[in-house]
């Protein structure tokens, strides 16, 4: 658990130029948005990480060597320092690292990459949180005694046993004061996102909070680019 905790941290640090993590503030999450987690587990805390579950991860026998990265849309650039923070954390703690899922947004694939995963009995999987449809295999996992962490997007009803990732509200907060800057504090705007991503979702709702202090700006339409 710690070597995976530890090749997770390799991976923040060679993303860290992406986005701002440190949560400021002025752009702390509104009741809204930290309220969908905690609801979350409030309303079924049987989903969550039990003692039994703690147990059953300490006791399973698996390959200490091995730590996976799931993830889909591969093909990206951003996902490169995914590739490369896996790499680091693996050559500086003395463990075999892979990087494995579609090119595409494809869940599907997805699914099938974290379920070949699973098979391989790893010391741990990290897993991108892309959509709530992978909650499923991810408890699966758990089951399995294997741990898992999501990163930069969430499934809090999942078992996972720990999320890492940006302050996405925090990000599109800051993302909004640069935009009104740039565009004089006045105009339209319109914003592009893939609508059912938590971490997306954060940041347009960081966005609109940001632009709302601007009177004379306004949003004009959120558009889904998978539409």
């Amino acid at each position: 658990m710690r070597t995976l905790l530890a090749i997770l941290c390799g991976i923040a640090l060679i993303t860290a130029g992406c986005t701002n993590a440190k949560t400021t503030k002025t752009g702390n999450p509104p009741p809204e948005v930290t309220a969908n987690h905690t609801a979350a587990i409030a309303a079924a805390p049987e989903l969550h990480m039990t003692p039994a579950d703690w147990s059953r991860i300490a006791s399973t026998k698996r390959d200490a060597k091995l730590y996976i990265e799931v993830s889909a849309l591969g093909n990206l650039e951003y996902f490169y320092d995914h590739k490369m923070g896996m790499q680091m954390a693996g050559k500086l703690l003395g463990v075999r690292t892979e990087y494995t899922g579609p090119s595409t947004y494809d869940m599907t694939a997805m699914s099938l990459a974290l379920d070949v995963a699973i098979s391989r009995k790893p010391g741990g999987i990290v897993v991108v949180g892309f959509e709530e449809s992978l909650t499923p295999i991810v408890n699966k996992a758990i089951a399995q005694g294997i741990p898992v962490v999501t990163v930069d997007a969430d499934l809090p009803t999942s078992k996972r046993v720990a999320f890492v990732g940006t302050g996405n509200f925090a990000a599109g907060f800051k993302g909004g004061l640069t935009l009104a800057k740039v565009i004089g504090e006045s105009g339209k705007v319109v914003i592009l996102t893939k609508t059912g991503q938590s971490n997306l979702e954060e940041r347009v709702a960081g966005y609109k909070a940001a632009l709302a202090k601007y009177p004379k700006i306004t949003i004009v339409k959120v558009i889904n680019t998978e539409s």
